[in-house]
This record gives structure tokens, C-alpha cells and sequence, in this order.
């Protein structure tokens, strides 16, 4: 009886000392098995066109470059890791392309090397340099791929409230570039935008005779997203994409007002609008999302590996 009592003893003892690590499962988020990260290998270089010239730059620096330039140093820890592996995976398919990287962010990405990043962070480089290179080194090696290929990984700041198809801004329909929601841009203060333009300066811009007796009639048509497809105005057309680079709006993602010989742009979200939000990326992590449940998000359908 003695020994049954001591074993029972011994019993609730462990199963004491076992509650705590039982406690935390179930709690919040299903715990993630650990997964090992490769380092980039030595070979893992990227080619850049920077004028004529063609510069090898390794992996680590090439993403931390890309990362320097692309989001901001004080963005969330997940959202820099989110950054990271999209400007990766981007990388790695211009790459399998057989193409030189363009450091231009209209081309491709952009990047700014080591003294430019010092010289744009200051007294802050050390800090911000070790930050990034914490937060590439988390996911090092990881790309986002779409039956197992590695995907067009696109991104911007600040989507309207809800990000763009492929199909719409570059005539090419990507599944995993969709329209999904992304609500909290609208809490960033540069959400909005205005530009105004006499009606001599729109026609000069848009590179357009102003006709002698104008009628003004201005006609917008857009996607489910708010994006502008066609403009018109003076009986003339153009994509929304061609009125944005003209004009230098911040999106397409606008409406217009003509009044007193003033053309008024009120603009939405700013960049293309395709993929990733940046801002909305932070705002996920800083409500507690993953790196990969913000880029699963932002890219439906895809696998991270």
C-alpha cells in the first residue's frame, strides 16, 4: 500500500511539473514546427546593371540593400522579414530570367549600398543595419513559389483599402496577384492625396491640344478595387497607369472634379497597387501576424519553402 502510494505520489509530482509546458498549447496560435534555414551560399550572387557597368553582389547584401530601400527601417520585425522574402524571391526569378538586376525601383527593385544606407539612416545605420540583417537572417533562403515555381513577388506602400489584380495594371493575369483586402492602409496619414491642374496644364502634361471651345466632360472608368482603367477627357482616352505617370500621381486609384477651370485628383493608396502592401504588411505584424501569414495573405494560394 505504501509503494501505491508513493507511486501515486511520484504521479501527480510530474504531471505538476509537466502542466506548465501543457499550458501554453492551445493558447493563441498553434505552435509552428521549427523549420532550418539554409545560409545563403557563397555562390548565391546577383548581378547588378548599375549604369553600364555589371557588380556582383552577394545574397545577404543584395537583400539587405533592397530591404534598406524598399520599407521603412522602423517597420515591424515580421514585416521586414515578410520584405525580405518577397525582394528574395523577386531576385531569384529576374535571375532564372538570365537577367542583369536593375537597382532602379521602376525596372525592378530598389537598392542602395552600404554607405548609401549609412548616409540615409545617420546616427541610426548601426541599429537599423543590424536590425534588417536580424530579420533577412530569420528567413534566409526562403522564396514564395506557386506550383513550385518561385512567383512575380510585387509590392507597394500603400494599397486603398484593397490591393489590385495583375491582370488589371499589367494585362497579365497571376492568380496569386489578386484583389484581397488590406483596411488598415486607409489608417496611414498619406492615405489620401490631392493635385490640381488648370485645364491648360492637364492638356500640357497629358500632351493634348486644349480645344478652342471646350466642353469639359471627364469619364472614369475603374475596377472593383477603385483602380482607374480608362480616363477621359477632351474626347480623348487613356489608361489610368498613363495619367498617373503624366500627372505623377501617387496611384491609379483616383476620382476627378472640374470646377472653375481646375482639374482636382483626390488619390488613394500610393504605388501600383499589385501584391504586398507594406504599410498593411506592418499593420498585420503589429497585430501579432507571422511573416508568413502576411505574405500568404497578400499572395493567396502560394507555399513559402
Amino acid at each position: 500500500m505504501r509503494n501505491l502510494y508513493s507511486s501515486l505520489l511520484g504521479i501527480v509530482f510530474f504531471s505538476l511539473l509537466l502542466f506548465p509546458l501543457l499550458a501554453g498549447v492551445g493558447e493563441g496560435k498553434t505552435p509552428m514546427s521549427p523549420i532550418a534555414i539554409e545560409p545563403f551560399s557563397e555562390d548565391d550572387v546577383f548581378m547588378l546593371k548599375i549604369g553600364e557597368e555589371l557588380e556582383k553582389v552577394s545574397a545577404e547584401d543584395y537583400i539587405c540593400g533592397v530591404v534598406a530601400a524598399e520599407m521603412p527601417a522602423l517597420y515591424e520585425a515580421e514585416a521586414l522579414k515578410a520584405q525580405a522574402v518577397a525582394a528574395y524571391t523577386y531576385a531569384v526569378r529576374v535571375r532564372q530570367g538570365g537577367e542583369a538586376i536593375s537597382p532602379d525601383y521602376s525596372v525592378h527593385q530598389a537598392y542602395i549600398d552600404k554607405s548609401a544606407r549609412q548616409e540615409k539612416w545617420g546616427e541610426n545605420a548601426d541599429l537599423y543595419e543590424t536590425k534588417i540583417r536580424d530579420a533577412i537572417a530569420a528567413v534566409r533562403g526562403l522564396i514564395i513559389t506557386y506550383d513550385g515555381e518561385p512567383i512575380t513577388a510585387a509590392y507597394h506602400a500603400i494599397s486603398a483599402g484593397q490591393t489590385e489584380s495583375a491582370e488589371n495594371v499589367w494585362g497579365r493575369k497571376l492568380p496569386y496577384l489578386c484583389s484581397v483586402k488590406s483596411e488598415d492602409d486607409k489608417t496611414h496619414e498619406n492615405y489620401k492625396s490631392v493635385a490640381a491642374y488648370s485645364s491648360d496644364e492637364l492638356c500640357k502634361k497629358l500632351k493634348i491640344e486644349k480645344p478652342k471651345d471646350p466642353t469639359v466632360k471627364t469619364a472614369v472608368s475603374a475596377s472593383e478595387s477603385g483602380y482607374v482603367l480608362k480616363f477621359s477627357v477632351f474626347d480623348k482616352e487613356f489608361t489610368g497607369s498613363a495619367v498617373r505617370e503624366a500627372l505623377s500621381l501617387r496611384s491609379t486609384n483616383f476620382t476627378v472634379e472640374y470646377k472653375d477651370d481646375v482639374f482636382t485628383f483626390t488619390v488613394l493608396g500610393y504605388g501600383h497597387g499589385v501584391g504586398m502592401s507594406q504599410y498593411g504588411a506592418n499593420c498585420m505584424a503589429k497585430k501579432g501576424s507571422t511573416f508568413r501569414e502576411i505574405l500568404l495573405h497578400y499572395y493567396p494560394g502560394c507555399e513559402i519553402k
